[in-house]
C-alpha cells in the first residue's frame, strides 16, 4: 500500500532479496538507493550476473528497465516456470520475448526449478518477482484457498470452502488477496482492481437499499 496508514491486504514480496518484508516506506527506499549503487557499479565495469525470478509484469518491466538504464551489465537472464507475461494474448508474449531477448536479455521459460536454483545460486543479483503474500490471516481457515488466498464468489463476497458466504454475504474481499471462482488468473494490476472496486461499491448500495440482486465480475477483466 502507498499509504502507511491505510490497512494492508497483502504484503509486497520486494524483489530484492533480504527485503522481504520491508512495508515501510523508508526502509523500501533505502533499499532500493543501495541497490541502484550496485547496479550502477557493474554498469560501470561491465560485469555482473543478474537474475530476475517470474515472467510477470513486474519481472518482465524490470527487465526492460534494466537493460536501458544499465546496458553494459553483461549477463541479464529473466527464468519463469511457465510463460512470460501467461494471462496476456501470445502476440503479447511474444512481443515482449522478441523486444527483451533483441537487447541481449535472456529469456528462459518453462525453466525448471532446479535450473532457477542453480542459475540464482550462480548470480551475482537475484530479483524475485513472483507475486505477493496475502496478509489475511484475521480470516478464518475455512475462507482461504490452498494458497492462502480469500475464496469470493462472482459478487466478491467471501465465500467459505463448504459453499456458505462468510458473515451471511455481508462481508466482501478485493484485489490481489482473492481467488474469484469460476473466472480464470487475472493480472495483479489496477485494471482488475478497479473493476472489482465498482462492483464492490455497487453491491454495498445494493445492500443498504435492501436490494437482492448482485453484481457480478464479467468473465474477462
Amino acid at each position: 500500500s502507498s499509504y502507511p496508514s491505510a490497512p494492508l491486504s497483502k504484503i509486497p514480496s520486494c524483489p530484492i532479496d533480504g527485503n522481504e518484508n520491508a512495508v515501510d516506506t523508508t526502509g523500501r527506499l533505502e533499499k532500493m538507493a543501495q541497490e541502484r549503487k550496485k547496479l550502477q557499479e557493474m554498469n560501470s565495469k561491465r560485469n555482473g550476473r543478474i537474475c530476475i525470478v517470474g515472467g510477470g509484469l513486474v519481472g518482465v518491466e524490470l527487465a526492460a528497465e534494466l537493460c536501458e538504464n544499465y546496458p553494459n551489465v553483461p549477463s541479464v537472464r529473466l527464468m519463469t516456470k511457465g510463460s512470460i507475461l501467461s494471462p496476456l494474448p501470445s502476440n503479447a508474449q511474444e512481443y515482449a520475448s522478441h523486444w527483451l531477448s533483441s537487447r541481449g536479455i535472456s529469456v528462459e521459460q518453462e525453466a525448471s526449478m532446479q535450473d532457477i536454483e542453480t542459475a540464482t545460486s550462480e548470480c551475482d543479483i537475484v530479483y524475485r518477482c513472483v507475486g505477493v503474500r496475502p496478509c489475511v490471516e484475521f480470516l478464518p481457515p475455512s475462507a482461504l484457498g490452498p494458497r492462502g488466498e480469500v475464496n469470493v464468489n462472482g459478487a466478491l463476497k467471501v465465500k467459505c470452502q463448504n459453499g456458505e458466504l462468510f458473515g451471511n454475504g455481508r462481508v466482501f474481499a478485493l484485489g490481489d488477496c482473492v481467488s474469484v471462482e469460476e473466472i480464470p488468473p487475472f493480472t495483479k494490476d489496477t485494471y482488475p482492481a478497479e473493476v472489482m472496486a465498482g462492483i464492490v461499491i455497487q453491491n454495498l448500495a445494493s445492500h443498504r437499499q435492501l436490494s437482492v440482486l448482485d453484481l457480478t465480475m464479467p468473465r474477462c477483466t
